[in-house]
């Protein structure tokens, strides 16, 4: 039963990186857009493939560098939050409150829970 759990949370945890990978695109996008199109989706594209790879660095379960596990929870929270605020500020409603809150949690259990077992 204890594996089935694990899955779901493992499975829930990797559902969640990925609204965070596409949210940070989204909201690089969103506020430079109205300054220059082409920079924004340049620059949105970039932000997502830093993002992904400081995740495969430091926060990935099979990382080289993993940060301790406090420290990974904090800074996964505030990567969520902060882009859940921007998306939220600039018209993405949903997604910014969607990532600030469910996933934010989502993320913080499934990284102890994971960690732990």
């Amino acid at each position: 039963m204890f594996v089935y759990l694990q899955w779901i949370i493992g499975s829930l945890n990797f559902f969640a990186e990925l609204v965070l990978w596409v949210a940070v695109g989204r909201a690089i996008w969103r506020v430079l857009k109205p300054i220059n199109s082409v920079l924004a989706i340049t620059l949105g594209i970039l932000g997502v493939i830093i993002t992904i790879v400081f995740w495969a660095f430091f926060l990935a379960p099979k990382a080289d560098y993993r940060i301790p596990l406090v420290a990974r929870i904090i800074v996964i929270g505030l990567m969520m939050i902060v882009t859940g605020y921007i998306l939220y500020k600039y018209g993405d409603k949903r997604l910014g409150l969607a990532l600030m809150f469910p996933l934010t949690i989502i993320q913080a259990i499934g990284q102890y829970v994971m960690a732990k077992a």
